[in-house]
């Protein structure tokens, strides 16, 4: 019987300025659905609101994920799938409007009255932080099946008494 061991820890964030570069790129092609979708909204008022939103969230981008190694390792993977997931924007477009329903309380937001500033950055923060929720289950559920996909071939990895692995049932 085989005693089950604790996954290794995540390596330390890197300290280096590539490592936020790369951070910054996967941030970047994360905005670009999001900004096309919010630019249809904030085109008449907003918009600067809109870019001080993405200015704040990309710098807590920068802050949060090289310091916690934990949020690191479920946010990269989850960003990458969101990334890819743009060319099917189903989870950007309903954090987006998710987020500019709340932030306009019962005004009708898509009646043609334009944003305030404000509303343009309290829908864009929001919106972000739905899509990093997004992305950092994305991550888990890729971390846990990933961690499944292992446990299974470890267990397919028997080496039966004629030394072949499998038990023979190759």
């Amino acid at each position: 019987m085989e005693i089950a061991t604790r996954p290794p820890a995540p390596p330390p964030p890197p300290r280096d300025i590539w490592a936020h570069v790369a951070w910054a790129g996967l941030f970047a092609v994360n905005l670009v659905v999001s900004v096309l979708l919010g630019a249809v909204l904030t085109h008449r008022g907003g918009w600067v609101g809109m870019v001080a939103g993405v200015g704040v969230m990309f710098a807590v981008w920068q802050v949060v994920v090289p310091r916690h190694a934990a949020l690191r390792a479920a946010l990269i993977p989850g960003a990458m799938a969101l990334a890819v997931a743009q060319f099917f924007p189903l989870v950007h477009y309903l954090a987006g409007t998710a987020a500019v329903l709340v932030v306009c309380g019962g005004r009708e937001p898509f009646s043609g009255a334009p944003l305030t500033e404000l509303e343009g950055f309290a829908a864009t923060a929001l919106t972000g932080v739905l899509l990093w929720c997004a992305a950092a289950v994305i991550g888990v559920a890729l971390r846990l099946a990933d961690r499944c996909l292992v446990w299974a071939f470890d267990r397919l990895a028997v080496v039966d008494a004629a030394g072949r692995p499998g038990g023979g049932r190759w």
